[in-house]
């Protein structure tokens, strides 16, 4: 979401609050890291190795374990 969201959606607020909203419908996840564009709306962010990005993985973990993730 980071790679996409910003350069659609400028100013977008915290992309870990797309675990809640789609909490019920998440069963798999996989999970990259990536920084976020230098040029919103013009180009996207990124790819770098995980953990070293701005995707917060720690935080990510910690989302997916409060509305019960348990999937693979």
């Amino acid at each position: 979401m980071i790679l996409y969201g910003r350069a659609a959606r400028p100013g977008t607020e915290d992309v870990l609050d797309a675990v809640d909203v789609l909490a019920g419908h998440i069963f798999q996840v996989h999970a990259k890291d990536a920084t976020w564009s230098a040029r919103p709306g013009l180009d996207w962010g990124q790819e770098v190795p995980a953990g070293r990005g701005a995707g917060g993985l720690p935080r990510f973990l910690a989302r997916l374990a409060a509305v019960n993730f348990a999937g693979a």
